[in-house]
């Protein structure tokens, strides 16, 4: 099967894994769709930026030359995963949530060689990669409490012992001695018989991980004893997991996981903007509504353009994007940050 040398999710709602490659290769994290300035705190769009200008044109030789997925605008979320899990992709930018499952699928295959491998990828090396995520606080999502709810305190408390650390161990790690292991200096690691337990999809629904541990009150990032919330982030249940083509890779860089090709994150204190709560109806989010379709419609024009019509066909979007509110979006988050920054929450 012939090689593909570039593709990338543009599907529906997932497009963001398209649109948010310039940021990330200018060396910021996911902000959604401003950076921050880390001195000013001024939030700016990127959707127009020289970053986004650089990728898109960058692509756009890719195309010329021959070395773009031709199905890479029209191809569905199924049919990207499937492509992924054939192993003949050499490249892409993704968020990992988003296509386990074909990494999955390639580690089952027992084939090492047509496994993905992140890597910090920036535009220059004067450039500092931000891939890896700085604490978060995500406070736009939640739960609610109906007005008919008899004993809505109890709903409270019941949520304040759900966040408890004891209780959050029980969640991610499962009991002490029985899914994991401590050693004398008080670090959690797993046997290899732990981890094919706790990795057991049935397992986790019978103990109530896969219950709680998403779409509830949580923690994240690590304990106050500095073992990690989640197992697979711990170093050491990391390191026990990895396979003999991991090891072969992890010796040729000369690391001992793969975090460590990556620079460690800085601090944000707003981290996400994009967790901020936006109205339904508000400007800010019907500017997020039409500056994504005209993102959609003009990057996948500007990238299959011909060469000698690329200029004209980015001027075509910065002309339809820039007439959007794009001040009065930059300064809600700018506005969003500060209050952040500040403490206010």
């Amino acid at each position: 099967m012939k090689t593909i040398p570039f593709t990338g999710l543009t599907y529906d709602w997932r497009f963001f894994a398209f649109s948010n490659i310039p940021n990330h290769l200018a060396g910021y994290p996911n902000d959604g769709a401003v950076m921050v300035d880390m001195d000013t705190h001024e939030a700016k769009v990127y959707a127009d930026s020289d970053y986004a200008k650089r990728w898109l044109e960058t692509l756009n030789t890719l195309n010329a030359e021959g070395n773009l997925d031709q199905e890479m605008f029209v191809m569905n979320y199924d049919e990207y995963l499937a492509k992924l899990t054939s192993g003949r992709v050499l490249g892409f930018f993704d968020y990992g949530w988003q296509f386990g499952n074909a990494t999955n699928a390639l580690r089952d295959a027992g084939d090492p060689d047509k496994e993905y491998m992140a890597l910090p990828v920036v535009f220059d090396e004067s450039i500092t990669d931000q891939y890896l995520e700085p604490p978060t606080f995500t406070g736009n999502r939640g739960v609610g409490i109906t007005v008919s709810a008899k004993n809505p305190e109890r709903i409270i408390q019941y949520w304040d012992n759900l966040i408890k650390e004891e209780n959050q161990k029980l969640v991610f790690w499962g009991n002490e001695g029985e899914h994991y292991t401590v050693n004398e200096d008080g670090r959690y690691y797993q046997t290899d018989e732990q981890i094919a337990l706790v990795e057991n999809q049935q397992f986790r629904e019978d103990f109530g991980m896969t219950t709680f541990e998403w779409s509830w009150p949580r923690i994240n990032g690590s304990f106050s004893d500095g073992n990690a919330v989640e197992p697979r982030r711990q170093p050491e249940v990391a390191l026990a997991t990895y396979r003999d083509g991991d090891r072969e890779y992890l010796d040729a860089y000369g690391i001992s996981t793969f975090a460590e090709l990556f620079s460690a994150p800085e601090e944000r204190p707003w981290y996400p903007t994009w967790s901020a709560n936006v109205e339904q109806g508000s400007p800010q989010h019907i500017f997020s509504e039409r500056s994504e379709e005209i993102i959609k419609r003009h990057y996948a024009r500007i990238v299959l353009a011909d060469p000698a019509n690329f200029e004209k066909e980015w001027e075509d979007f910065t002309t339809a994007y820039r007439a959007l509110d794009v001040e009065g979006y930059e300064q809600f988050f700018t506005d969003v940050v500060k209050k952040r920054v500040n403490g206010e929450w």
